[in-house]
């Protein structure tokens, strides 16, 4: 199997990238969550922001991607 090196180069970089973006944003989404639960405490407000609702989908969404670059098996 004769693969072009510079294909390898590349895949490892989108790999990274795609590393690096998910990890930035999982950090944004993560710091998010946390200011509205602190801020929930203080107004004692118990229902399912758009917000909330953004970042349960958004985590969904990551996960389901995970899985996906794992592939069959």
């Amino acid at each position: 199997m004769n693969v072009n090196p510079l294909v390898g180069i590349l895949f490892i970089v989108v790999l990274i990238s795609t590393v690096l973006f998910l990890i930035i944003a999982f950090y944004q989404i993560v710091k998010f969550s946390i200011q509205k639960i602190l801020a929930r405490k203080n107004s004692h407000n118990h229902k399912l922001t758009p917000s909330l609702i953004a970042t349960i989908v958004t985590l969904a969404v990551i996960a389901i991607y995970l899985l996906s670059l794992r592939g069959p098996g």
